[in-house]
């Protein structure tokens, strides 16, 4: 590169190669970026399908533990409870 110098007939100047450089350095982070962002986005569904499946869950154990008729203590004569 000379000043007044011009470039042969398909030969690319300084910014196509500065920017073939960088594409080639660049290349496989930028073809990561995608498949961790849909990594990422696929974990937090599953972890959002997870924590409702527990929620539904714990609903369902206390509405099974609300089934049975409750246990009293004995009463004694004198009117209190047995322990």
């Amino acid at each position: 590169m000379l000043p007044g110098a011009k470039p042969k007939s398909g030969t690319p100047g300084p910014v196509a190669v500065a920017l073939q450089e960088f594409a080639d350095k660049t290349f496989d982070d930028l073809r990561y970026l995608p498949a961790r962002a849909a990594k990422s986005i696929a974990g937090a569904a599953k972890a959002t399908d997870a924590y409702v499946s527990g929620d539904l869950d714990m609903a369902a154990n206390a509405q099974h533990e609300a089934i049975p008729e409750p246990k009293l203590p004995p009463v004694k004569a004198d009117g209190s409870e047995s322990k």
